[in-house]
């Protein structure tokens, strides 16, 4: 009896279909590292460095991250302005530096012009730090806010009326041929039509032209 069970035993341990409905217990998944950082709480940085890399920093400022914020970055010894480039950078066990100040609400370049300077930095091969700051106005460089955009006003433009142009005191005087000329060019305002002037040098040519300018402005 010991022997048959024993031999029972094998078989059904060597069979494969008895096997395969015993079940396993389901693996526990394995949790997330407890130092481990989400995604969005890391942003990287172009930093005006001859280095062609970008630099990660922790965000803890209220409002979202957006690419193209200027932003205030230890760096070093020293402070320096960098700009946001993306906020899904990979994420990393290792202790960052936290962003000291963030200067603007928005992008700052647009986004077609930040798209086409992050182009010319790949490109060209240069830090795409350098070039950002290259774009940028010197007051925008050194950290200074940007200036609020001119609000519209409601109040209509009056619109300048029609003039008859005042001719100049020191306004050479045209001769008839010249005179000519310049009512011929003047005739045509409001449209399009060409004009040639024949005359050798210093047959009075650019007076025409100064006159005929001179009653379109």
């Amino acid at each position: 009896m010991k022997k048959g069970a024993k031999k029972g035993h094998e078989m059904t341990r060597n069979d494969p279909t008895a096997r395969n409905d015993m079940k396993s217990p389901p693996i526990p998944a394995k949790p997330p590292p407890a130092t481990a950082k989400a995604a969005s709480d890391v942003v990287q940085v172009a930093v005006p460095a001859p280095l062609r890399r970008l630099f990660d920093y922790r965000w803890t400022d209220a409002k979202p991250p957006i690419a193209g914020m200027r932003v205030k970055v230890p760096f070093g010894a020293r402070n320096m302005i960098g700009v946001v480039v993306s906020n899904h950078p990979p994420q990393s066990q290792r202790a960052l530096k936290a962003i000291g100040e963030v200067i603007d609400d928005d992008n700052i370049f647009g986004e077609p012009v930040l798209a086409l300077l992050q182009w010319a930095a790949d490109y060209y091969h240069h830090p795409s730090g350098e070039v950002l700051q290259t774009a940028l106005p010197t007051k925008l460089r050194k950290g200074k806010p940007a200036d609020a955009p001119p609000q519209s006003s409601s109040t209509p433009t009056p619109t300048p009326t029609s003039t008859s142009p005042s001719p100049s005191p020191d306004a050479p005087k045209l001769n008839p041929d010249q005179q000519a000329a310049v009512d011929a060019i003047a005739a045509s305002a409001g449209g399009y039509a060409s004009f040639l002037l024949h005359g050798v040098t210093g047959s009075g040519k650019t007076e025409v032209y100064l006159e005929a300018a001179r009653q379109c402005i």
